[in-house]
């Protein structure tokens, strides 16, 4: 079997301006070390720091997002806000996405 390469007819529209109902497909924990390419990491002044990576699927446009693996969040951290709108990080959770005017995506959080 060959592989088809794609096409114009292939090219899919981005959601823009709409926030759209999405589903958790993975979660994992890694550190900035195990994300970042090694070039980079020198920038970083806390690479064994952990990140919570949601891997979410949009209507088919799989994203991620990262967020810090806090002991003890906070109401106001990234952590904080998501724990507060949708209780805990889980597989398989509902969660809202805002595709801003260029395409890009984040997952709503508590204010």
């Amino acid at each position: 079997m060959e592989n088809k390469l794609p096409t114009k007819n292939d090219v899919r529209e981005v959601p823009k301006n709409d926030v759209i109902e999405a589903i958790v497909i993975d979660i994992q924990v890694k550190t900035w070390r195990d994300i970042i390419s090694k070039d980079k990491i020198e920038n970083f002044n806390n690479p064994d720091e952990e990140q919570i990576i949601v891997k979410y699927d949009a209507k088919g446009f799989i994203r991620e997002e990262k967020f810090k693996n806090e002991a003890n969040p906070t109401t106001t951290s990234k952590t904080g806000r998501y724990l507060v709108r949708y209780e805990e990080f889980k597989i398989g959770q509902k969660v809202k996405v805002d595709f801003d005017n260029e395409g890009k995506s984040t997952i709503l959080l508590a204010k």
